[in-house]
C-alpha cells in the first residue's frame, strides 16, 4: 500500500519522536538518520522536521493538554505510541487551523493503528475527539444552524 508524503511525515516524526521518548536521542540526529536510510519524499521529510519541532517545542503544554484529557491515564503509562501520535495529533490540532480537525484525527488514527496496538485507534480516537470538541468547537458547528428558515429538519420538526 503506497502512502502519501503527508501520511509518510506523520508517521515519520512520530517514529523521531517515539525514539526521542525511549531512547532520548537527539531528534535532528534521528531524522538526518531516518531521511538517510528510508529515503522518504522530500514533502514528508519537511512535514516530520515540522511537526517534531512544534511538538518538543511545546512539549509541555501539549502532555498537560492530552493528560487533563485522558481520564483516569497517566501520561507517562500510556504507550509510547499512543503517546506519541496524540502528542503530535494534539500539536496540528491547537497550531495548524488550516487542517480540518477530521483529517488531523484521521491521520492520527491511522498512524496509531499501524504502529499500536489493537486498541490504540479507539484510545487515541476517544482523546483526540475530546480535544478536538475544545480546540475546534468552531468547525463543529450543528449542520441545523445551517439551515434556513421554514426548512425541515431530519426529524421532521
Amino acid at each position: 500500500m503506497r502512502r502519501s508524503p503527508l501520511r509518510r511525515g506523520r508517521e515519520l516524526a512520530m517514529q523521531a519522536l517515539y525514539q526521542k521518548d525511549l531512547a532520548r536521542v537527539d531528534v535532528g540526529d534521528l531524522l538526518d538518520t531516518i531521511d538517510a536510510t528510508l529515503g522518504p519524499p522530500e514533502e514528508a521529510k519537511k512535514l516530520a522536521r515540522e511537526l517534531v519541532c512544534g511538538v518538543c517545542g511545546d512539549l509541555e503544554r501539549l502532555d498537560q493538554r492530552i493528560a487533563s484529557t485522558a481520564e483516569n491515564w497517566d501520561i507517562e503509562r500510556m504507550s509510547a505510541i499512543d503517546r506519541n501520535c496524540l502528542r503530535l495529533a494534539c500539536y496540528e490540532l491547537m497550531a495548524r487551523k488550516e487542517i480540518p480537525f477530521r483529517v488531523i484525527i484521521d491521520e492520527a488514527i491511522e498512524v496509531a493503528k499501524r504502529y499500536g496496538s489493537e486498541q490504540s485507534g479507539a484510545f487515541v480516537n476517544g482523546i483526540l475527539d475530546s480535544i478536538a470538541q475544545t480546540e475546534r468547537k468552531t468547525e463543529m458547528v450543528p449542520a441545523e444552524k445551517d439551515m434556513g428558515e421554514g426548512e425541515a429538519r431530519m426529524d421532521g420538526t
